[in-house]
C-alpha cells in the first residue's frame, strides 16, 4: 500500500505498519523434559451433566386446587428438584404470570406477603439447569 502525503507522516506510518504486519512471529517450541523427550500436555477433565436427575418442582404449600385458602400472607414450598437455582413467578391470569424472584438452589420456599379474598392465584416455581428449565404451574382459592 502507497499513500503519499505532503509531510510524508502518513506514509511513514502506513510503511511501518506494513513491516509489522510482514514480520513472522517465531515458532514455540516446548522446553524438553530432564530425560529428553517432549512433555504432552495434561487434559482437562471434563465433568459431564446428568440431566436425568433435574425434575419438575413438586409442590408442597398450597396444594394445587386449594379452594379454601385463607387471604393473607402465604408461605409457598416445595420440594427439592436437583436445580442450579429457582424462579418464583404469581399472578391472578396463568397466562400472563409475572417473576417475583430468583433464588439458590437451596431455597424450597418463597414468604408472599399478601393475597386477597375471593380470589384466584397461580404460581409456578421453574427449576434452573443448564439441562434445561423445568417448571409447573399450580393454582389456588382464597376464602
Amino acid at each position: 500500500m502507497v499513500v503519499s502525503c505532503s509531510n510524508g507522516t502518513i506514509q511513514t506510518q502506513v510503511v511501518t505498519i506494513e513491516a509489522r504486519l510482514n514480520t513472522s512471529v517465531p515458532a514455540v517450541t516446548p522446553t524438553p523434559t530432564p530425560n529428553g523427550s517432549t512433555p504432552t500436555p495434561t487434559p482437562v477433565p471434563t465433568v459431564a451433566l446428568n440431566c436425568s436427575t433435574v425434575t419438575k418442582p413438586v409442590a408442597k404449600y398450597p396444594e394445587l386446587g386449594n379452594m379454601s385458602m385463607v387471604n393473607g400472607s402465604i408461605l409457598f414450598q416445595w420440594y427439592d428438584s436437583n436445580a442450579s437455582g429457582y424462579e418464583f413467578w404469581f399472578g391472578t391470569n396463568p397466562a400472563s404470570l409475572l417473576k417475583v424472584d430468583t433464588l439458590s438452589k437451596d431455597a424450597l420456599f418463597y414468604p408472599f406477603p399478601a393475597t386477597g379474598s375471593n380470589t384466584y392465584y397461580f404460581w409456578r416455581v421453574v427449576a434452573l439447569s443448564p439441562c434445561g428449565n423445568q417448571s409447573t404451574m399450580w393454582w389456588f382459592k382464597t376464602q
